[in-house]
């Protein structure tokens, strides 16, 4: 009876962690490109959303990736989001 009440339990909990994750809508659902600068280098660029753009680049070690959570606020509040990730990066 324990043991069912544990299975039970633990099932639960990984179906509800299952769900919770599908809820946020991922940044790569947006408009993805790459912006050729110049012959053979190419940077990766998220834009998202609609209406007034903001413009987010990244700091030295990271790339446009850090904004993952930012993305999702912004076009919620309803911004359109950029990010490109600079060049070696």
């Amino acid at each position: 009876m324990k043991t069912a009440i544990l299975t039970t339990a633990f099932l639960l909990s990984l179906t509800y962690t299952v769900f919770a994750q599908g809820k946020r809508v991922p940044a790569s659902a947006g408009r993805q490109e790459y912006v050729e600068v110049e012959k053979n280098v190419r940077l990766h660029v998220v834009d998202l959303g609609e209406g007034q753009p903001i413009v987010l680049i990244h700091g030295w070690p990271l790339n446009n990736a850090m904004y993952e959570y930012q993305y999702q606020y912004l076009v919620e509040k309803g911004f359109r989001v950029i990010g490109i990730s600079l060049r070696g990066f």
